[in-house]
């Protein structure tokens, strides 16, 4: 393990500590939770399908190897919010965690550090400006650029930035008001930036009523920065989840509602493929644009696969515990899913379903 994990977990222990005391002049018992119990919030597939990495509660992030499933590194995350994801080449895993209180007053609320998934050392890090949460964050298919969607959710704005991945730099921003919950996808040949939103009707509704929402789609041409498309495609709740195939020519959106779509932009053709009950907040479409797989957040322990040309069911997977997250490989033959009873389950898609 390298210094700076253990300088991490050293503060992070010195400010647990004093915590623990504080409460407990005031009679409270802190707990720590079980390493062992502890669930998984968010999985990755390695580039190459190798390696697995998972987002345990509270504090830190392991990978593994498909294979044999031995764990080979583990990192303190300081609370990140998000998932672990890889960079195209597979070599480095970025975790992006919350930034110290001072950072955050100045401006900065995340750190983006990059770690050698080899060696499990630091390679770098760097403060990321703006504040506010990360809530979708994604590598360009180069790797020469990070799409982030952040919300400063005192301020109900919604900040897209795309930042270039080496050096921390925001290249180009975009901010919409009244938002919240900005969702991103980058089609595979860097064309298209699909934006979703949970937009107030008027910001009169975002300091009364958290659950009045519209659902509204953004789309930029990535390589101009150009805003190719902006339109209102739910009146109610709002987009939660966004996707596009390899092309950009199609999106998929799951919304507040627990309606899914797909829909080919140009056309402003909409399918609703189905309602589930709850907020659709996890959606992804097949690396080889074939099936569309989401879940809902009240109905957690099912997963739900779609064809992405007819809206026809061809699957449902149904598992022992709440899923939080999942992933399919490049080659679209493997998924893996996260669970609140910290398990992460491999599925072979190849025998699982039959397009």
């Amino acid at each position: 393990m390298s210094n700076s994990w253990f300088c991490d977990q050293f503060k992070f222990a010195t400010c647990v500590a004093f915590v623990a005391l504080l409460l407990g002049a005031c009679g409270i018992r802190l707990e720590w939770p079980d390493k062992e119990k502890a669930p998984v919030y968010f999985v990755n597939f390695s580039p190459n399908t190798e390696h697995i990495a998972a987002r345990h509660y509270p504090n830190f992030v392991t990978t593994s190897t498909v294979d044999s499933r031995e764990e080979k590194c583990e990192w303190f995350t300081n609370y990140s919010s998000r998932e672990p994801i890889f960079t195209p080449s597979g070599e480095l895993l970025l975790i992006d965690r919350f930034h110290d209180v001072l950072m955050e007053l100045i401006g900065y609320h995340s750190e983006f550090v990059f770690y050698d998934v080899e060696t499990c050392k630091k390679v770098r890090s760097y403060a990321v400006a703006g504040k506010g949460g990360t809530y979708s964050l994604e590598f360009s298919n180069g790797g020469e650029y990070l799409v982030r969607g952040a919300a400063d959710t005192d301020r109900n704005i919604a900040h897209i930035q795309q930042i270039e991945s080496d050096t921390g730099q925001i290249i180009r921003e975009w901010n919409y008001e009244n938002s919240h919950g900005p969702s991103v996808a980058l089609s595979s040949d860097e064309s298209l930036l699909a934006i979703g939103l949970a937009q107030h009707k008027n910001k009169e509704d975002a300091e009364r009523d958290l659950d009045r929402h519209i659902g509204r789609v953004i789309l930029v041409d990535f390589t101009s920065g150009e805003v190719i498309g902006d339109w209102i495609e739910s009146e109610t709740n709002g987009i939660a989840a966004v996707d596009t195939s390899s092309d950009g020519e199609l999106l998929a959106l799951g919304f507040r509602d627990g309606t899914v779509k797909v829909l080919h932009w140009r056309s402003e053709t909409p399918t609703t493929i189905t309602q589930l009950v709850g907020v659709v907040d996890k959606l992804m479409i097949s690396p080889d644009d074939s099936v569309v797989f989401f879940r809902s957040r009240e109905d957690g322990k099912r997963l739900f696969a779609y064809r992405l040309d007819s809206g026809e069911q061809v699957h449902e997977f149904e598992f022992d515990g709440p899923i939080h997250d999942f992933d399919i490989s490049a080659d679209s033959e493997t998924l893996v899913v996260g669970s609140t009873r910290n398990t992460i389950k491999i599925v072979d898609l190849a025998k699982e379903i039959q397009i």
